[in-house]
């Protein structure tokens, strides 16, 4: 062991206690930078949740809101809000989220098939928010 340090210092020049603290200083700092990067992509992930249970919310508050103004055969809310509510949708959500909008709002707004629709939608948000209910 001793003619292998004493190798290792005529090889590169640099005392072994040295190169060992070196080595030891750069795996650190690839440990720091990995675990940053994950840190990262953990909060990146959580907030994409956030904004999405946000959007799918506001949507199925939206739907309920024009469903309850149909029923009580008052006047309908603002298109723009429904709108603004699928255009969230269309930005956060997968396609399978789209398609269950559209089927919602599609049935919300014939009256037909709409418990089987809100049904769908819920399903497919707890799936894609991964909530488990």
């Amino acid at each position: 062991m001793f003619y292998a340090a004493q190798s290792a210092v005529a090889t590169t020049g640099i005392p072994t206690s040295l190169l060992s603290a070196l080595i030891g200083a750069l795996v650190v700092a690839l440990a720091g930078l990995l675990g940053a990067f994950i840190q990262g992509r953990r909060e990146h992930s959580k907030w994409v949740r956030e904004q999405r249970y946000t959007a799918y919310t506001a949507f199925a508050a939206a739907v309920a809101h024009l469903r309850d103004a149909m029923e009580a055969e008052q006047p309908l809310p603002d298109a723009a809000v429904i709108h603004a509510a699928v255009q969230a949708l269309y930005i956060l959500g997968p396609r399978s989220m789209k398609d269950a909008a559209v089927r919602l709002t599609e049935a919300a707004r014939v009256d037909t098939g709409y418990p089987d629709a809100l049904n769908s939608y819920y399903v497919e948000a707890n799936r894609v928010l991964n909530i488990g209910l």
